[in-house]
């Protein structure tokens, strides 16, 4: 490996460990949820509904900034600000932890049943023999248990890094396979709601 090489590779790595926070970031707030109402919508509605999917965005990035700030500036969680500076703030504290707990429960079901059905579909196209759901499951959980377990946050951080990259070179690779339209990109940005039910 020539001097030149080591010193690229080293660029990149330091550009990826600066943005994988960010990037973990972005994987925690896209869900399962969002993936598929997105993807539904955009197959049932065309660009039709681009404008909500930018105003999200827009509101997303807002919060997460401003949640960023109030950590940095405090040193403490936006959770621990509610509670120790609202009047209810234990209480409304608690609530948002439970509703964050019960929100993330499902939303890790959903995400092992869509990996689950996928492996499954995967390991029959490469002509392995049917392997029942809940057996994929079982290995995805203990795999999952063991690298929140025994692993660091580091490493659990990278491997969602990875992931999310492959979203977002998926949902580039589809943009240039459907190829929409300009035209049909700002007239998605004008604001109107769908009249189908």
């Amino acid at each position: 490996m020539t001097v030149e090489s080591r010193k690229l590779s080293v660029r990149i790595k330091l550009a990826l460990s600066a943005v994988g926070p960010g990037l973990f970031l972005i994987g925690y707030n896209i869900g399962t949820g969002s993936v598929t109402t997105m993807a539904k919508s955009g197959a049932q509605y065309g660009m039709s509904l681009f404008w909500a999917l930018v105003l999200s965005c827009v509101f997303t990035f807002v919060l997460m900034v401003a949640y960023g700030q109030v950590t940095l500036v405090t040193g403490k969680t936006a959770l621990y600000n509610i509670k120790t500076h609202f009047k209810f703030g234990k209480a409304l504290s608690l609530y948002i932890l439970v509703a964050l707990i019960i929100g993330e429960l499902l939303a890790l079901m959903g995400v092992m049943g869509i990996v689950a059905d996928l492996l499954q579909e995967g390991l029959r196209l490469l002509s392995f023999p049917a392997v029942n759901t809940f057996w994929i499951i079982l290995v995805l959980v203990i795999g999952l248990y063991g690298l929140l377990w025994y692993g660091r946050y580091q490493v659990f951080e990278k491997v969602l890094t990875v992931f999310v990259l492959l979203m977002g070179l998926c949902f580039i690779v589809v943009l240039f396979l459907v190829k929409p339209s300009f035209s049909a990109i700002v007239r998605g940005m004008i604001p109107s709601i769908p009249d189908e039910p």
